[in-house]
């Protein structure tokens, strides 16, 4: 290298994922770009919460790399990011992120408190799911859920009655409970219809 030439940074553009994209633990990411000057080496990372903190993916000391494949692991954040950031001579660095992106597990952990909890799933049962089957841990005895009818009528639900990520419950409680959600289906896109005044 010439003494005293700065060469271009690396221009990265990230193809593949794209915005908005949703994933499911153990889902194989195929993360693609395209480059542009020179680059060494590659630092690919991720993080959860929306750009605070970072977790290594990979270090490629492959120049001549545009793609990895990354095995999602297991988390739950809607406010997914993935960075390409290459090296370039003279000390020079290039990066772009993709985001945010959604990675779903198949069973989440929650606390519940004795008194009333909202809650909503952000899992996707498979059709004809009901409480007893998302719940692997039944709820301590007695409880109470609710929802709110599409006609603004607010109801008990009962265990075995089916349950929609397009719904929020109230779930009443006379001690604390720990709780683990389970579903297989990967959310793609769900419509709500929101109606004036309150909405659960």
């Amino acid at each position: 290298m010439v003494k005293g030439y700065v060469p271009p940074a690396p221009v990265i553009t990230i193809i593949s994922p794209v915005n908005g994209q949703v994933f499911n633990t153990g889902d194989e990411m195929e993360i693609q770009w395209d480059l542009q000057n020179v680059v060494n080496t590659y630092n690919l990372s991720y993080s959860t919460d929306g750009g605070i903190n970072w977790n290594d993916i990979a270090v490629l000391n492959d120049a001549e790399a545009s793609e990895y494949i990354w095995s999602v692991p297991n988390f739950y954040s809607t406010n997914t990011l993935i960075k390409v950031l290459g090296n370039g001579p003279g000390g020079v660095v290039g990066s772009e992120i993709v985001g945010p992106l959604a990675v779903i597990p198949g069973s989440l952990d929650d606390l519940l408190s004795d008194g009333w909890n909202l809650i909503s799933l952000p899992l996707d049962p498979l059709d004809g799911s009901t409480f007893a089957d998302v719940f692997l841990t039944a709820l301590p005895s007695p409880h109470y859920i609710y929802n709110l009818s599409e006609s603004g009528q607010y109801g008990i639900v009962d265990d075995s009655m089916s349950v929609t990520t397009a719904s929020g419950y109230w779930i009443a409680l006379f001690e604390n409970a720990s709780i683990t959600l389970e579903a297989e289906n990967q959310i793609l896109t769900e419509s709500i219809l929101l109606n004036s005044g309150w909405n659960l």
